[in-house]
């Protein structure tokens, strides 16, 4: 007889990219309606933010990529360990990636944003150029990101998810 074992670990990041995102689902839900006005100027808002973020990750700012995710925030990157909780973590990730980067590019493009409430989400393409050891680095995907209206009226990102194509093998 044949018996078939579930890893518990490879279930769960996407355990918790699935409740993540029926998290943000139900609040989104429960979430006042905007106006059309208001959601076009919360999407502004949140694409000016995306844009700081990525200025930060080009100037290989910590303290400003690390200050654009909530306490709370969860990174998953293709890149092995691939998931990152909470200020420290994400902290440790993006300092990991400026020491071991330099000349860091990226370039996002079909950009959708969405809002309701005080929750956006965010799906782009990506370019994600650099030198790493002296040599040309490229990596191309799709990237979802969850962003908080904070008291305060700035847009925080709460979840962060990248894809990487796969790489073209040559034939």
């Amino acid at each position: 007889m044949k018996t078939t074992t579930t890893r518990r670990s490879a279930f769960l990041p996407r355990s918790s990219a699935v409740w993540a995102v029926l998290a943000v689902a139900a609040w989104v839900a429960c979430a006042p309606a905007s106006s059309p006005r208001e959601a076009g100027a919360a999407a502004a808002e949140v694409e000016a933010a995306l844009k700081r973020f990525e200025e930060a990750w080009e100037r290989e700012d910590l303290e400003a990529a690390a200050g654009v995710f909530t306490p709370d925030a969860v990174v998953f990157d293709p890149v092995p360990p691939g998931k990152f909780e909470r200020a420290e973590g994400i902290r440790t990730w993006i300092s990991d990636s400026f020491n071991s980067l330099a000349q860091i590019s990226i370039s996002l493009s079909q950009l959708r944003v969405h809002t309701a409430g005080p929750v956006a989400w965010v799906t782009a393409h990506f370019v994600f150029e650099a030198q790493q050891e002296g040599k040309p680095l490229r990596a191309e995907g799709y990237v979802s990101t969850i962003w908080v209206l904070q008291t305060d009226g700035s847009h925080k990102l709460s979840v962060f998810h990248a894809s990487h194509l796969p790489t073209a093998t040559g034939g």
